[in-house]
C-alpha cells in the first residue's frame, strides 16, 4: 500500500482544531481518533510533557574562563583608599625613625598595621592611640583613633602618655587604588568594586543565571554582623556582557569593622530558554547548579566605620587653613597663589612680595606673609593629595583650580576627583 503524507493531501490544507484524525499504531493496527486540539494546542497542562531544551542534561560550552574578573578603582566619592607606605621624618637620630619607610603589612589586633626594617605601627582594637614598636616593645605613642595615623607633624607620647622631646613628621603617605579602602556606614550599598565579563556565545534564545562564590573574614569577628555581600541571581545572554561581581551592604555598623572578601570563583544554577510572540510569552528553565573554581582568586580588603560621610573621626584630616595668604577675604590668583608659588620656589623677603598690592589686605609685610605659608606648609593644610607633604603635585591642583582648568590627572597618590575638589575647596574658603 502506497504511503501518502497528509501534507500532500489538498483537502487536509484546512484543518482545524475542532476536527478529528486517526492515528494506527504501526505494530498492533490499532486505530485511535484523535482531536486535532490535542496535537496542536498547548497550554500549561500539557507543555512540560512536549518541550524539549535544546541543551541535554549536562552542561557544555562551560568551564572557569567563561566569566572573567577584575578590581575596579571605586567611583563613590565617601571611598578612601588608605596608605601602603608611610614615611617618617624630623626624629633625632636616637629614636631611631629618621626617614623610617613603614609598609602596610596587613591585620592585627583589629587594625592594620605597617613595618618597617626594625619598627611597626600597630594599634589595639578601639584604643584612641597608635603604638610604635621597636621589636615588641612600644617605643611612642601617637595620638589619633582614625583608621589609619595622622599625616604630616607628630608629636610622639612615651607609653604612659607623657610628652617627649621628639618632634617628627609623615612625610610621605603613599595611597593607590589597589590598596584597602575605608568607607562610612552612612553609605548603605557600596558597589562596583569586582567586575565580571561574560566570555560565552549564547544562542539568543538563552540567559545564564550565575551566582557568584565568594567568602568573607572580619576583625574583629562578631563584625560580621555589620556587613552583608550579595553577589547571587545574576543574568547574562550576551557575550562582554559586565557585571558589578558583589556589593556591599551595610546593616548595622558600629565603630570599625575590617574585612577580606575573597572571590573564590561562580557557579552556572540554570540556562533559561525563551521565545515571545504574537500568541504570548514562554520561558523555561533547565537547573544545572555547576560549580567553577577561579585560578587566581579576587581579594579586596577594606574597613567599614560607623562615621560621617567624610569619615571626620576615622580618617586623618587635612588642617583647616585658609589660602588668602593676604587676609582681604578672597583667594585670589594675582596675589595670593602667585605668593605660595614663589614661596614654594625657595623665594622669601623682598623677592616673596616683590611687585604685588597690598592695599586691600591686611597681612603684607615679607615676614608675615612669609609665616603665614610656612604655616600653611608645616600643617600640611595645602596638602591637597593627602600623601603627608606639599609637594609640586599640591601647587599644581591649586593653581589649576584657582585658574578654571581641570585638574591633572597624575600626582593623585590615590584619591579620587571629588576628594581633590573637597580639599581645594576648603583652603579657598568655598
Amino acid at each position: 500500500m502506497a504511503v501518502i503524507k497528509i501534507s500532500d493531501l489538498q483537502q487536509f490544507s484546512s484543518v482545524n482544531t475542532g476536527d478529528f484524525a486517526l492515528v494506527i499504531n504501526a505494530e498492533t493496527r490499532t486505530p485511535k481518533k484523535i482531536a486535532i486540539s490535542d496535537l496542536v494546542t498547548i497550554n500549561r497542562e500539557n507543555i512540560f510533557s512536549r518541550y524539549k531544551f535544546s541543551r541535554d542534561s549536562v552542561l557544555t560550552g562551560f568551564d572557569q574562563s567563561s566569566i572573567s574578573f577584575q578590581t575596579k578603582e571605586l567611583e563613590n566619592q565617601f571611598v578612601y583608599n588608605i596608605p601602603e607606605t608611610i614615611t617618617f621624618s624630623g626624629f633625632s637620630a636616637s629614636a631611631g625613625l629618621l626617614n623610617q619607610t613603614f609598609n602596610l603589612s596587613g591585620i592585627k589586633d583589629d587594625n592594620f598595621y605597617w613595618s618597617g626594617t626594625d619598627f611597626s605601627i600597630q594599634k589595639s582594637g578601639e584604643n584612641p592611640h597608635w603604638d610604635i614598636y621597636s621589636g615588641s616593645s612600644v617605643l611612642f605613642k601617637l595620638t589619633g583613633s582614625t583608621t589609619y595615623p595622622q599625616f604630616g607633624p607628630v608629636d610622639p607620647l612615651t607609653t604612659g602618655g607623657a610628652a617627649t622631646s621628639e618632634t617628627g613628621v609623615i612625610s610621605r603617605q603613599v595611597k593607590t587604588q589597589d590598596t584597602p579602602f575605608i568607607f562610612s556606614a552612612v553609605n548603605k550599598v557600596i558597589t562596583g568594586f569586582v567586575e565580571s565579563s561574560f566570555n560565552v556565545y549564547l544562542p539568543f534564545f538563552e540567559s545564564a543565571e550565575i551566582n557568584y562564590k565568594h567568602e568573607a573574614t572580619f576583625y574583629p569577628a562578631f563584625g560580621s554582623g555589620n556587613l552583608t555581600f550579595s553577589g547571587s541571581n545574576k543574568s547574562f545572554s550576551s557575550l562582554n556582557q559586565k557585571d558589578s561581581v558583589i556589593s556591599i551592604v551595610n546593616s548595622g555598623a558600629s565603630g570599625q569593622t575590617i574585612f577580606e572578601l575573597n572571590v573564590s570563583g561562580f557557579s552556572v544554577n540554570s540556562i533559561s530558554e525563551s521565545a515571545s510572540g504574537s500568541l504570548g510569552n514562554f520561558n523555561f528553565i533547565q537547573p544545572f547548579f555547576d560549580n567553577f573554581q577561579l585560578t587566581n582568586n579576587i581579594k579586596i580588603t577594606g574597613a567599614i566605620v560607623n562615621d560621617s560621610h567624610n569619615l571626620l573621626d576615622y580618617k586623618p584630616q587635612l588642617t583647616s587653613y585658609t589660602l588668602d595668604v593676604n587676609n582681604d577675604g578672597v583667594v585670589s590668583q594675582q596675589d595670593d597663589i602667585l605668593l605660595l608659588q614663589r614661596y614654594f620656589n625657595g623665594l622669601t623677603g623682598d623677592d616673596l612680595i616683590s611687585e604685588i598690592s597690598f592695599a586691600s589686605g591686611t597681612r603684607s609685610g615679607a615676614a608675615e606673609i612669609e609665616s603665614f605659608i610656612r604655616s600653611g606648609f608645616d600643617l600640611n593644610a595645602y596638602d591637597i593629595n593627602e600623601d603627608g607633604v606639599v609637594g609640586s603635585d599640591d601647587i599644581a591642583f591649586i593653581t589649576h583650580f584657582s585658574s578654571g582648568l581641570a585638574l591633572p590627572s597624575i600626582g593623585r597618590n590615590g584619591s579620587k576627583e571629588a576628594h581633590l575638589q573637597n580639599n581645594l575647596q576648603k583652603i579657598f574658603n568655598i
